[in-house]
């Protein structure tokens, strides 16, 4: 017995060992309920799980089973177990290393948890507290225990939580608080122990909140605010002890809120976001801010008529956006900004009559946006502008009638837009429809990526741009209806994007183009369904009074695709002859007074085996490939001379056809893939055919020095 009782003792010893031991240093998933029932089997002993335990699975519907289990080193996450109602199972587990995450994603749901009991032995998470996408979680409790959350607070689309009570003795929040999409929340008193919250605080969609009694003690937050649709707040009141915001400070959504004054000892904010707030008429409240680092964002506030109260701001260091906030009259409080770091976007300000008060603006290291201020009828404070680092889009101001006081411009990094919408593809309803020169722009040297003149109804002609000689990126001119030329472009040597000259209703030539010789890309003369991003030269819509290619004989090449289509009073392709490269296809379509497509550039390439051509719905001569390819058999120096009117009939005929129009010539026949079947002169009006067999031929007839093509089918 002696010898005994020492190995009882080591037994003893060991079990105790064995039954507080750590185990599972890589974690463990639970996704299913006969895992969790056999775990103490499989892992006897395990009461401290040094990774991450995650519980997922349709069918878990209890916990019972890791009742052992007191320390958890990782995470604990539970997310997509369908049938668990509570966490009870778990009523020994102490601390959690990590995080706790109870939900995870939109389709990872705990559909019928309704608390959190099961966790009251859980004093202590290491990081954060995640609790997202339960719809029937009605409390937290089970959370009683907890005195600090060290890391983040996460509560998120909860629709039946209405208390967060259960964290009611939680003293310390060290990381951001989120509490949003939970409609039924009345109260986020919990929050009174913080006087600094540790990263941002999001308070976002409740329908029952009507007070933010819990945030009165809080003098800074390290990251964002945001507060949004909060149906029922009226006030900030107790935001009042509110001194310092790190990031941005945004407020959407609240209808009810009528002005900022709570947030009087506001003294410095990295960003200021307003949007949707209809009851809100000023910013009466922020005048102690004198430093804005970040962006000014205003949108969609109906009644927002003054932003005097940021008048004390001496440096904007971000984006300035002031959208859709009709009431808006004055600009005056950006009179200290020199440079705009970012964008500067004003759209949709009826009530705005000037720019005065951007007069000491220099430069846009962003975009420059001016669309839709009705009431503006010239640029006037931005005098002083020299520098666009984005686009400059000037679009859908309807009074506007001169650009002249963007005289000391002189570099556009991004595109250049007069007139077209935010998209290239809408450019046909956007222009500013009194602008009638471009006059304002001689000084403008450099445009980066590409130019767009479009929707100006009373510009005449391109005059006051300083189109660069080689252009960067696109060229596009469309839908001006009262542009009668291309004139201001002469510089234009080459173009290595896009020139579209497009449905411009009185441009009758591409005058102004005279020096042109190359051309990057796509060469698109009439109606496209599309814009392609890489498409270079497209004239998109018809232009109807544009009668030949004159003023292009100095173009040489043409790196893509040339489509000429919808061009109703086009009578010549005469002016793209001299083009040595044409990168193909070639499109010439619905161009209903088009004869003329003889040209050598065209006659080159039809020339080369394989080329893609489609030639359809034009006039006589121009009606298919081979109509063309026996169009350009004719000696140019003859081709030009003059066309006939040629009628023949019966067209279908048996063998003898009349020609009615020309008396007497030479009759070339070809068939449809452009080989002569018969050659012969002829006197009369009559010729006979009858040798061919049947089919369609082409019939090319010259008398003296005019010309003729006509289709028919012989029977």
């Amino acid at each position: 017995m002696k010898n005994l009782l020492p190995l009882f003792i080591l037994i003893v010893f060991a079990i105790g060992e064995i039954q507080a031991q750590n185990c599972l240093p890589d974690g463990i998933v639970f996704s299913t309920q006969g895992a969790i029932d056999s775990f103490q089997i499989h892992f006897p002993g395990c009461t401290e799980i040094e990774g991450n335990v995650v519980i997922t699975g349709a069918d878990i519907t209890k916990l019972d089973s890791l009742i052992v289990l007191t320390s958890i080193g990782g995470n604990l996450a539970i997310s997509g177990a369908e049938k668990l109602i509570n966490l009870e199972g778990l009523n020994h587990l102490a601390a959690i290393g990590d995080s706790l995450i109870v939900g995870e994603s939109y389709s990872s749901k705990n559909k019928l948890l309704t608390n959190l009991q099961g966790l009251d032995s859980l004093t202590s998470v290491g990081k954060a507290v995640y609790i997202f996408n339960n719809p029937l979680l009605k409390s937290l409790s089970g959370l009683e225990g907890l005195s600090a959350i060290n890391g983040a607070l996460y509560i998120h689309m909860n629709d039946s939580l209405s208390s967060l009570s259960a964290l009611d003795n939680v003293s310390y929040f060290g990381g951001a608080i989120t509490v949003s999409y939970c409609p039924k929340i009345t109260s986020v008193a919990i929050f009174d122990v913080v006087n600094k919250v540790h990263g941002s605080l999001m308070l976002r969609v409740f329908d029952a909140l009507t007070s933010l009694n819990g945030l009165q003690n809080i003098t800074a937050i390290e990251g964002d605010l945001t507060l949004s649709r909060i149906n029922q707040l009226a006030n900030l009141k107790d935001l009042a002890n509110l001194e310092l915001v790190g990031g941005t400070l945004t407020i959407e959504n609240l209808d009810s809120l009528n002005d900022l004054t709570d947030l009087e000892h506001l003294a410095a904010l990295n960003g200021l976001s307003l949007v949707l707030n209809d009851g809100l008429t000023a910013l009466s409240g922020l005048e102690g801010l004198t430093t804005l680092n970040g962006s000014l964002y205003l949108s969609l506030n109906a009644n927002l008529s003054s932003l005097d109260a940021l008048d004390n701001i001496t440096n904007f260091g971000g984006s300035i956006s002031i959208i859709i906030c009709p009431k808006i009259t004055s600009l005056d409080i950006l009179d200290v900004v020199n440079t705009v770091h970012g964008e500067l976007y004003l759209l949709e300000l009826e009530g705005l009559t000037s720019l005065h008060g951007l007069h000491n603006v220099t430069s846009v290291e962003g975009n420059l946006t001016l669309i839709g201020l009705e009431q503006l009828q010239n640029v006037e404070g931005l005098d002083n502008l020299q520098k666009v680092g984005g686009t400059l889009r000037i679009a859908e101001n309807d009074s506007l009638l001169s650009l002249s006081n963007l005289h000391q411009l002189d570099s556009v990094y991004g595109t250049l837009n007069i007139g077209g919408a935010l998209g290239k593809n809408l450019a046909y309803s956007a222009g500013n429809l009194r602008l009638q020169n471009l006059s304002g722009l001689e000084s403008l040297a450099y445009i980066g990526k590409g130019i767009t003149i479009a929707g100006n109804h009373g510009l005449k002609n391109l005059t006051g741009l300083n189109f660069p000689d080689s252009t960067n990126g696109y060229v596009l001119i469309v839908n001006n209806d009262e542009l009668t030329s291309l004139s201001g472009m002469e510089n234009v040597t080459a173009i290595s994007g896009k020139l579209e000259i497009s449905d411009n209703d009185q441009l009758q030539s591409f005058e102004g183009l005279d020096n042109l010789v190359s051309i990057g890309g796509d060469f698109q003369v009439g109606y496209h369904p599309y814009l392609s991003t890489d498409v270079l030269v497209i004239i998109s819509a018809g232009n109807k009074s544009l009668t030949d290619f004159s003023h292009l004989e100095k173009l040489k090449t043409v790196s893509g695709f040339l489509e000429i289509r919808g061009n109703t009073a086009l009578k010549s392709l005469s002016g793209i002859d001299n083009v040595q490269t044409l990168g193909g296809p070639l499109y010439i379509s619905s161009n209903a007074s088009l004869s003329v497509c003889a040209v050598q550039s065209i006659c080159d390439y039809l020339d080369i085996p394989n080329s893609n051509a489609s030639i359809a719905h034009n006039a006589v001569g121009c009606g298919s490939p081979a109509e063309v390819e026996m169009a350009c058999l004719v000696p140019v120096q003859e081709a030009y001379t003059g066309q006939v009117g040629l009628h023949v009939f019966p067209n279908p005929g048996s063998g003898r056809f009349t020609l009615e129009g020309l008396d007497g010539g030479q009759l070339t026949v070809l068939d449809q893939l452009g080989r002569i079947r018969l050659e012969m002169a002829f006197a009369g009006s009559e010729i006979d055919l009858s040798e061919l067999p049947a089919g369609v031929y082409y019939l090319q007839i010259r008398s003296g020095n005019q010309w003729a093509v006509e289709r028919v089918l012989k029977q």
